[in-house]
Formats: structure tokens, C-alpha cells, sequence
């Protein structure tokens, strides 16, 4: 999910669809018979010959930041590629390179960091249940098979939960060749082995509306009717493959409007994260209208350290923003 251009919007505007969505709430090619899951080790090899390292790490410790109470930072992710390929490649922010994401990974272990489910991240936002003091929410848009090669057996290895939000007409009936030079999407197997022991679950980015028409991102083109019927066909896919009911939406681009809104209530969706802002998530936020930080391959470890606190990405570290960003929200 690539970030779309933020889309401006009067205070009453936004302030009537805040209240609105807070009150409201394959291919055909064979499927081979199983996949074998990477293991936890020392070391991966991935099916392009890339080694992974699973050994920790003991750079220098830094001190994580103070934490306000009892917040959520949701993480996003896109594709990971290694760093001697990613040199090769035309700059892309929604790459992180595989050193740098085991390095975050590491952080996140070493200053006790809890990754949540989503089904916990939802008790936290309705008031059921207390964050814990140092949580945070991995999350990965699109589907792509890099998630699997690279994510999954160093999250495994260090015992931490993702959440994939596929788009799901995407995904594949079979693996595909992995190369790390393109980028390819995961398969129904490998997604069925990634969740299998809790280290993934899968939720939503919609069946197929993750596409740009005439220079928009098409959900503002789509009308509720169309919209809901795309979102319930990405419900019976994962449901169909997986065993597992989606109820959480990543919008695609980040975009969403009241269209969109009002189709993802309809159709049961009960958790929305947006990309248009970055900054924790607390008890009482608009359900639908979650943020998370977006983890860019030019953001440095510092940087990611703000982000898991929950802190401001400008400015000082205990300063407000001097001016909000407008959500990506169109009428």
C-alpha cells in the first residue's frame, strides 16, 4: 500500500465523519498439498540463496524513549528486500531492506516491546482492556511474498505477531519463484503456514480495490454498494482459505471516504487504519479511523524508536505537532 497524496478537508467536514464512523460502531492453477514453514535457527536460507541471519544481535543498547501511558503504535510495512539488492534498486520508501527490519525487530525485543494482535489492539481502542506499557503493532499492506522469505522467520525466531492486510485477489493459489528483484505475491499456502503458529494473522486490504484510476486511488470512484461487495468477497476469500474472519481494513493508499466508510460498517469490518497520519493509537479513537507510522526504508533507527513510543516524528520529542495533517478523506 504506497501512500497517496493527502486531500484536504474543513474542520466541520472532518469532524462530522470522526463522529460519524465512532458512533456506527486466484488464480487457477493447482494448490500444491502443503508448504513447509521457515524454521527458527542461526541461520534462513531463502529460495533466492539470501542468508538471513536469526543470531541476536548486540549492538550498542540505546535507551528507549519515556512512553506516554497506555497507547498502541501501529507499525506498517510494505516489502522487504536485502540491503546489497536494495543498492541495486531505484529508491522506494516502502522498501526496508532485511538488516534494517531485523534490526527494529531486535529493538523491539531488547526494550521489552509487546507486538499485539489485532483482536487486542480492539479491547484496547473500545476501553476493554489496558494497553500494555510497551505495545506495539507490526503490520504488513499488499501481501508480498518478501513477507514470507524474510519477515516470517525473524519474527518466529523472536517470538513476535504480525498481521498481513492482503489484498486479496492478489494472492496466488501456488508459491511463486521468489525473486527478490520483483515483487511477488504470497500464496493461500504459504499465508495458511505463516498463521499457522499465531506468528501472522491475515486480515484485510480489500479483494481488488487497490488500484489508481484517472490519477485517484479507486475507492473514490467506487460507490458503497460496489465497495461492500469487494469488501465481503475479501472476507469470503480469507475465510474460505484460512479458516478466519477479517475484521480489520487497511484502506488501500490509505485513502477512504464516506462511501467507503459506511460500506466497511456494512460489512462488518470493526477496525479501519488509515496512512494519511502517523501517531499512536488510545482508548476511544474513531475505530475506523486508526493511524499507524509508516516505516520507511530512509527512516533510521532513532526515528523508529520515536515511532514504537508513540512519540512526534517532528519537532521536539515532547512537542506537539505544530499543525495537523489533513486525513486523506474526499466526500
Amino acid at each position: 500500500m504506497r501512500r497517496w497524496s493527502l486531500m484536504g478537508l474543513t474542520a466541520l467536514g472532518l469532524s462530522l465523519i470522526l463522529t460519524a464512523s465512532g458512533c456506527a460502531a486466484g488464480r487457477s492453477t493447482p494448490r500444491p498439498a502443503a508448504i513447509v514453514a521457515p524454521r527458527a535457527g542461526s541461520v534462513s536460507m531463502s529460495p533466492s540463496g539470501v542468508m538471513v541471519s536469526l543470531t541476536a544481535q548486540t549492538p550498542a543498547r540505546r535507551p528507549a524513549p519515556n512512553l506516554p501511558a497506555r497507547h498502541i503504535s501501529v507499525l506498517m510495512y510494505h516489502h522487504l528486500v536485502p540491503a546489497a539488492i536494495l543498492q541495486k534498486m531505484p529508491p522506494d520508501p516502502d522498501i526496508v531492506s532485511v538488516e534494517q527490519f531485523q534490526q527494529q525487530m531486535e529493538y523491539l525485543t531488547r526494550h521489552q516491546y509487546r507486538t499485539l494482535t489485532m483482536a487486542e489492539a480492539e479491547a484496547v481502542v473500545l476501553g476493554r482492556e489496558r494497553a500494555p506499557e510497551r505495545a506495539v503493532a507490526i503490520t504488513f499492506d499488499d501481501g508480498y511474498q518478501s513477507n514470507y522469505i524474510y519477515a516470517y522467520p525473524i519474527l518466529k525466531h523472536l517470538h513476535q505477531h504480525a498481521t498481513i492486510f492482503a489484498v486479496t485477489a492478489w494472492i496466488t493459489d501456488a508459491a511463486s519463484p521468489f525473486d527478490p528483484m520483483r515483487q511477488t505475491y504470497l500464496s493461500w499456502p504459504e499465508l495458511r503456514a505463516m498463521q499457522a503458529d499465531g506468528t501472522f494473522e491475515v486480515q484485510s486490504h480489500t479483494d481488488n480495490l487497490h488500484h489508481i484510476m484517472n490519477g485517484r486511488a479507486q475507492v473514490f470512484s467506487t460507490d458503497p454498494a460496489q465497495a461492500e461487495a469487494d469488501l465481503r468477497r475479501s472476507e469470503v476469500q480469507i475465510v474460505s482459505h484460512l479458516g478466519n474472519l477479517p475484521f480489520a481494513l487497511a484502506y488501500p493508499y490509505g485513502a477512504y471516504n464516506r462511501a467507503l466508510l459506511r460500506a466497511t460498517r456494512q460489512a462488518g469490518f470493526r477496525l479501519g487504519f488509515r496512512a494519511d497520519d502517523e501517531g499512536p493509537v488510545a482508548a476511544g479513537d474513531p475505530p475506523l479511523l486508526l493511524k499507524r507510522y509508516f516505516v520507511a526504508g530512509t527512516r533510521g533507527l532513532n526515528l523508529f524508536a520515536r515511532m514504537a513510543a508513540g512519540q512526534p516524528l517532528w519537532g521536539r520529542v515532547t512537542a506537539a505537532p505544530a499543525t495537523a495533517k489533513q486525513p486523506m478523506l474526499q466526500p
